[in-house]
């Protein structure tokens, strides 16, 4: 396996020293560009860590100054590869009192993953490891937490789950309940996101190689191909192969809008790169939106006639329902347990159907389960899915609040892609573009994609005058 060496480093400096003195023969970025200054490019690559909206806005930003971009993350992308004494270097400055020590050490094993050198079980039998707060911050790494959430606790444990996984149980009383989470012990399935075991370094790393792709330049492919280097299983590393291979064979040739449309639904590196090939053509990017995206709104009516072909025996029916249901989310028009206490969803398939949408789940992992029972939890709802009406085989959050749908926790993928289009329009900024984003703002109130459009109107007037 090979990892990042002073020399790699050094060569990722020199293209980008290169680039800076002439990146007007290697770019003519736009003279409108915003984005000029490091100040702007570092923003911009704190943006590209996080969510939508801001890290659309930020894809977008670096986009529009290839030359500028492509010298900056030059010198911030390296393989994922961790050497085991490296690991063990890291490791041992992660206990450290020192807030600057242990805190660099915890943004280095962010990036690269302490099981690429060592396996999960191996990291937490580890002597040093086993007691707080060196545990702590290590299982924070491990498991894509932030450390403020699991800080306090004074005991973690490691405990095998089904036939091939693991969970963190973590507690303050080791003979008493507590709250367990999911902890990955295979590199493959590490994933950037915000589902399963996310690694949100490496969701930056990933939209970093899109845009190299995009700009499609010896130099950009370079960068790829030092980052196909690292750990074959890594997620990053994988892409940058298929990167290469596609670049190669001229794969990477433009899609259909439609299947653009599907993969800006998706997750990485397809979202990205869909974004990207709808920034290309600003005219028709802005026509194709217009038809596709509506204000999210939802009568009493039109929701009783969803619910009930929810409920049909015919897949045609039924899945066209639960598509429009997907995009007007039901609790626009009525709350969640007057959902679940409608005449029509209290029986299985339609009931186990509209669970799904209201979860944020695929329905597949609804589908068999005989009993679904909403649970009121503080101050929202929990559902309840098991084969017997007395026992609960699997608890699932349901979110009462529209306002908090579509965030990273309570998940909305139409509504994620919302966000992104809006964006979109809002970086085209062209008069038929405003006038979708004008569209869009009349949707409930409280909807994350009309709060997004108005907000983006609110600007744009204020610019106006």
């Amino acid at each position: 396996m090979k990892t990042t060496t002073s020399s790699t480093i050094l060569s990722l400096a020199l293209i980008a020293t290169t680039l800076v003195l002439y990146s007007g023969r290697v770019f003519a970025d736009t003279p409108n560009a915003s984005m000029n200054s490091e100040t702007s490019l570092e923003a911009a690559w704190e943006l590209l860590l996080g969510s939508d909206p801001e890290s659309t806005r930020a894809i977008l930003q670096l986009a529009q100054t290839p030359a500028q971009t492509l010298a900056f993350v030059a010198e911030r992308l390296h393989p994922v590869s961790l050497t085991t004494d490296r690991l063990q270097s890291l490791l041992d400055d992660l206990r450290s009192p020192d807030g600057e020590v242990w805190q660099a050490a915890f943004r280095e094993l962010e990036y690269f993953d302490p099981r690429l050198a060592s396996g999960l079980e191996e990291l937490v039998e580890l002597d040093e490891m086993k007691t707080s707060p060196a545990r702590n911050r290590l299982v924070a790494v491990l498991s894509g937490r932030k450390i403020k959430r699991i800080a306090d606790y004074k005991y973690i444990t490691l405990r095998p789950v089904r036939d091939d996984g693991f969970n963190f149980f973590g507690s303050n009383n080791p003979d008493r309940g507590g709250h367990s989470w999911w902890a990955e012990h295979k590199i493959e399935r590490l994933i950037s996101g915000t589902s399963g075991n996310p690694k949100h370094e490496w969701t930056r790393i990933i939209r970093a190689i899109c845009l190299l792709e995009s700009f499609g330049t010896p130099e950009s492919m370079a960068i790829i191909e030092r980052l196909s280097e690292g750990h074959p299983d890594a997620q990053p590393t994988r892409i940058a192969l298929g990167a290469l291979a596609g670049s190669e064979k001229g794969k990477r040739r433009d899609a259909s809008l439609e299947s653009v449309w599907e993969s800006l639904l998706g997750h990485e590196p397809e979202s990205t790169r869909a974004l990207l090939q709808l920034e290309k053509n600003a005219t028709l990017a802005t026509a194709f939106l217009a038809e596709r995206i509506r204000p999210l709104h939802l009568t009493d009516d039109r929701l009783e006639a969803l619910l009930n072909a929810l409920q049909s025996s015919d897949d045609n029916v039924w899945q066209l329902a639960y598509q429009e249901l997907s995009y007007f989310d039901p609790r626009l028009a009525l709350t969640i347990d007057e959902l679940l206490g409608h005449e029509s969803m209290k029986q299985s398939p339609g009931r186990n159907r509209l669970a799904s949408i209201l979860i944020g789940t695929d329905i597949s992992n609804i589908a068999k389960w005989k009993f679904i029972r909403l649970h009121r939890v503080g101050d929202g709802f929990n559902f309840c899915c098991s084969d017997d009406p007395d026992t609960c085989g699997a608890n699932h959050w349901g979110e009462p609040n529209i306002s908090f749908l579509g965030g990273n926790s309570d998940p909305k993928p139409e509504w994620t892609r919302l966000a992104r289009a809006i964006v979109l329009l809002e970086h085209f900024g062209g008069p038929e573009a405003i006038k979708i984003i004008q569209r869009m703002s009349e949707g409930h109130p409280d909807a994350q994609p009309t709060v997004l459009a108005s907000a983006i109107l609110s600007r744009h007037t204020e610019a106006e005058q």
